[in-house]
């Protein structure tokens, strides 16, 4: 018998009888009596309950003790063969009380007790009772179980019904089988300190040339439910979201170009720390260094810096062993820094070492390439690949093994998206993960991908293909139901602001709302700060079950900001993610608050709108379809005692798909009386789009200004119009990225569902990017298109045009014709094109884009800083009759 450390309470008597003859000589005589067992299931500490308590964060087995005794409801002695009993295995079923699921895993454990009852007629030195400790909860099921995963997603408690059964069996043959019942509960019981993020390190650039990103960088101890959203409070004043792949280990660096109209030539200006707010399903912890950041607007240019030597002392190790990489640079660098940031689960430590000419040792657990930067204070700096990769190479024997592989869902309606996710243990060269739009992805760096959704009823199933690096191939399956769905809107009601929607400056308030899906499936919803003042809110998410249920947002102002407002926006969903496919629905709702910010010049009075933002369609021509909708935004404003005045207007919530002309202007009479052109893009999802409206003074010492917001709630395309989303002849057979600039759709070209771009600063300004796996430099990529036509015939598809939003609304670079390829027999064929269409086959067309496309006017990016940015492609294409289909394409750029 063994046992464990943690003892759960639990006590159930259950009577287990086997009817067996105990009587006679003769196999043919009635039986006078029967042999039963009794079952007690409790636990060391004297407790009798039939209710188990388990935490899911504590690492160790959730273990019952049963104790099983036997009896007759004779009195005469018992024969041996009937009366000695040996118990064998047992199993443990689990149903949630509240019917949802996923579930608890089944358990099986083995019994090995053999016992007699107490009026037995011969004795062999055998005990009348077994005690025995049984595993409920294992440690398996609280890391790899789908329950576990979705637990720490909404870590609620949820309670179980458990079934036990034993089986055993005696000399004479017979065997029996019994169930006895009880309850289990998991949640986290631990105290909350050991499960909110916690701070190992942070620190941030202090003395930074007007021009050098801002950096900030940081450490935190792991925790068993991570983090969940960030947010970096700059030392300007401004918020940064933080993505969470940044954490435990991560960095951001922020453009400091915004900060050129503040500062003048030869000047400092100190600000506060930055401060890092990061939260979990448990709490929130505020990150922040010592000492203030000081930006200084110094002269252009600066000493070079380059790296002449960057290599290692051997290029293939086993795993576990180390390699040391040598570096020699000239020009003096400030500090270095390596990609990755860290090997084995070790952060690269430069401290202490020469930055011109010295060596470091790593010890990866991968292949690995890594990319070595030097930097100087005067923002020169110069970065180099090794020549080579690192081969990592497991020794003898070491495997690797799928431990997980799951979907999110099933079934779930046509048209979702589904995460897929798995849990791979063990070293391997590269994971594959397919069909992903018909093709295999590798997804060696991750956990985790979210499905394209699939647009056919049936079943689809998707194939984790794991290379080991000792050449293994292991491979496991789930397979999704896909099914159709008469999805019916979600909807926001109830707003209650707590209390009220006027709060002090740097003061807490709240706010309720309900969330309802009258088709009462499980549901998720949102909630950002969009505009105003600083604020930090928590939670930031949350799920609600079987779709009909009520959630509170607690909110504190930032001290001294001076905007006078704040405006939260809650979305809520069901069935995707977002809820931005077809079939899913959204709904999106704005909550205001007001605060005081205080008045620095009382005796200069505010603008104020003397007519709000409103909005007027532009007529009901076929291209004006909704989404898609043209109109004009009119308002009016007046200033007391200021004529010199500002105005703008920008999208700041819901659909940011549309443009705005004219988006600003100057008014020197004290009073204006605006019209403002909107115009769609009619692609883009039926959102409601959320706009900011601003009057603000010009030329005065303490400048004040008045906000009003703009909402308009979109309708669905009809079938058959240009708006977009109908069911027309032209459907999408395949898209893919490669990097190429001529449409080519070869496997060695193909890069994964993100680029990786390297923001360039100080003398040297370049801009690139590289694939998703560190290995190519992209000249060019292409989102390359398959379309086929219902008639078979791909020459009927005539045209294609694109729109993105790679550029400010309205910038010319922001849409235009795609390239055509050819003609192929299949989509996503290899073979050379055709110039002549091909029956049943597939007309092929590209757009080319690389760095320089995310220009705007002006020279500036539209690319981020740090982190990733989320584009959107989208496709329209037409055929000879003037039906036309659209599709989208979201492209992700991320700075590693």
């Amino acid at each position: 018998m063994w046992r464990n450390n943690w003892i759960l309470t639990v006590a159930v008597c259950v009577i287990v009888v086997l009817c067996v003859s105990c009587g006679g000589g003769a196999n043919d005589d009635p039986p006078d009596s029967s042999v039963f067992i009794t079952l007690d299931v409790d636990a060391n500490d004297g407790d009798a309950e039939d209710h188990i308590i388990t935490d899911m964060v504590v690492l160790n087995n959730a273990i019952a003790t049963a104790t099983i005794t036997g009896g007759t409801t004779a009195t005469t002695p018992v024969d041996p063969t009937v009366g000695v009993i040996t118990l064998r295995r047992y199993r443990i079923t689990f149903e949630r009380i509240d019917g949802g699921s996923p579930t608890l895993p089944t358990v099986d454990g083995a019994i090995n007790e053999t016992f007699e009852v107490r009026n037995i007629s011969q004795s062999q030195g055998l005990s009348s009772e077994a005690i025995e400790d049984i595993v409920v909860v294992p440690i398996s099921s609280k890391l790899y179980s789908d329950f576990a995963v979705a637990f720490r997603q909404n870590p609620n408690p949820v309670e179980f019904n458990a079934v036990a059964t034993v089986w055993g069996d005696n000399p004479a043959g017979q065997t029996l089988s019994r169930d006895f019942g009880f309850r289990v509960t998991v949640g986290v019981f631990v105290g909350n300190e050991t499960l909110i993020p916690k701070v190992v390190s942070i620190n941030e650039s202090k003395n930074v040339i007007l021009g050098d990103p801002y950096r900030m960088y940081w450490s935190f101890e792991p925790r068993p439910f991570g983090v969940t959203q960030a947010s970096l409070i700059l030392p300007w004043g401004a918020e940064l979201n933080v993505p969470t792949s940044q954490f435990p280990f991560g960095g951001v660096a922020v453009d400091t170009n915004p900060l050129s109209d503040r500062i003048r030539p030869g000047a400092s200006e100190a600000f506060p720390n930055g401060q890092l707010f990061v939260f979990n399903p448990f709490g929130s912890t505020v990150a922040e260094s010592d000492g203030d950041v000081t930006i200084t607007a110094a002269a252009a240019g600066g000493t070079s810096i380059s790296i002449d030597q960057f290599f290692p002392d051997r290029d293939a190790i086993n795993l576990g062993e180390s390699v040391t990489l040598n570096w020699s640079i000239t020009g003096g660098p400030d500090s270095l820094s390596i990609l990755p940031s860290s090997y084995g689960g070790e952060v690269v430590n430069f401290e202490g070492k020469n930055l011109s000419f010295d060596s470091i040792e790593i010890r990866p657990d991968r292949s690995v390439l890594p990319l070595l930067r030097a930097e100087k204070n005067d923002g020169s700096f110069a970065e180099s690949f090794l020549d080579s990769r690192i081969d990592v190479t497991a020794p003898a024997g070491a495997e690797a093994e799928i431990i997980l592989f799951s979907a999110s869902r099933s079934p779930v309606p046509v048209g979702s998206q589904i995460v897929l996710f798995w849990d791979v243990q063990g070293p391997f060269s590269k994971i594959e993960l397919f069909p992903i739009n018909g093709n295999r992805v590798d997804v060696s760096t991750r956990t985790s991908f979210l499905a394209p959704p699939v647009n056919l009823e049936g079943t689809q199933t998707y194939t984790l293909v794991v290379t080991g690096t000792d050449g293994v191939i292991k491979a496991q399956n789930v397979s999704v139901v896909y099914d159709l769905n008469d999805n019916r809107p979600i909807s926001i009601s109830n707003v209650d602001q707590q209390p009220g929607s006027d709060i002090p400056n740097g003061g807490t308030a709240s706010f309720d709302f309900r969330v309802d899906d009258p088709d009462r499936q499980d549901s998720s919803w949102r909630v950002r700060r969009i505009a105003g003042d600083r604020a930090s809110h928590f939670p930031t998410e949350g799920k609600i079950d079987e779709g009909l249920g009520e959630a509170s947002v607690a909110i504190r102002d930032g001290v001294d900001s001076n905007l006078d407002y704040i405006v939260f926006e809650i979305s809520a969903w069901d069935d995707d993610l977002f809820g931005l496919t077809p079939d899913a629905t959204r709904f999106v709702e704005l909550v205001t608050f007001t605060t005081d910010g205080g008045d620095n010049d009382p005796t200069n009075e505010v603008p104020r709108f003397t007519e709000d933002p409103a909005f007027i369609t532009a007529g009901d021509e076929p291209e004006d379809t909704i989404p898609g909708v043209n109109g004009v935004i009119t308002f009016a404003f007046a200033d007391p005692d200021t004529e010199a005045l500002e105005w703008s207007i920008r999208i700041i919530g819901g659909d940011f798909g549309g443009d705005l002309t004219p988006n600003a202007g100057l008014i020197n009479t004290g009073e204006g009386d605006i019209s403002v052109q909107y115009r769609d893009d009619p692609d883009t999802p039926d959102d409601p789009v959320i706009f900011e409206v601003r009057i603000a003074e010009r030329g005065v010492a303490f400048p004040q200004f008045d906000i009003a917001v703009l909402r308009i709630d979109k309708g669905v395309t009809p079938d058959g119009g240009n708006g977009g989303g109908n069911t027309l002849p032209i459907t999408l057979g395949f898209d893919g990225l490669y990097n190429n600039l001529f449409g080519g759709v070869q496997t060695t070209q193909q890069i994964a569902d993100y680029i990786l771009y390297f923001p360039g600063t100080g003398s040297g300004n370049f801009n690139f990017f590289r694939d998703s796996d560190l290995t190519e430099p992209v000249a060019d990529a292409s989102a390359v298109f398959d379309l086929l036509h219902s008639s078979g015939n791909p020459g009927d598809v005539s045209a294609a045009q694109f729109s993105r939003n790679f550029q400010s609304p309205g910038a010319a670079g922001n849409a235009g014709n795609l390239s055509f390829a050819g003609y192929f027999a299949n989509p996503g064929a290899t073979t050379a094109a055709s110039g002549t269409p091909i029956a049943d086959g597939v007309s092929r067309w590209f757009m080319a884009f690389n760095p320089s496309n995310f220009q705007n006017t002006g020279g500036d990016y539209n690319l981020p800083a740090s982190g990733n940015q989320v584009y959107q492609i989208t496709v329209t294409a037409s055929d000879a009759d003037s039906s036309s289909a659209t599709f989208n394409r979201v492209l992700t750029v991320t700075v590693p």
